[in-house]
């Protein structure tokens, strides 16, 4: 009935057995026993999820269009990728500051804060 989807949906199960492991086990001070079930069914995630992905994706195209189509995923990848990059690092470069800046602002500017400056 489901074919494929059921092995898709079975990888994001385990993915998300395997956040909910790291979320829970996570510590400061954590040894590796703790941590490597987690990781292990985290990796079981890209068998079950992208490779079926992968298959699926051109199974209708002939040889001539899964070129082309192949070529735009290859171009839609590389945008996706230095968008990230390129938000990744100014998020780095940047990004204390404005945290930082805007964390005084909304503690000058909380509603207790104003509450406190009513004239009552």
């Amino acid at each position: 009935m489901f074919g494929r989807r059921r092995y898709i949906a079975l990888g994001y199960v385990m993915f998300a057995a395997a956040l909910l492991m790291l979320s829970l086990r996570t510590l400061t001070d954590v040894s590796m026993d703790v941590i490597l079930p987690a990781l292990f069914l985290q990796g079981l995630t890209v068998p079950f999820v992208m490779a079926q992905v992968a298959g699926m994706t051109f199974v209708d195209f002939t040889e001539d269009d899964f070129q082309h189509a192949y070529a735009f995923k290859n171009i839609v990848r590389q945008i996706a990728t230095a968008a990230g990059t390129g938000a990744a690092s100014l998020w780095l470069q940047y990004g204390g500051r404005s945290r930082a800046r805007v964390l005084s602002i909304a503690s000058r500017c909380s509603i207790w804060a104003a509450c406190r400056r009513c004239p009552t």
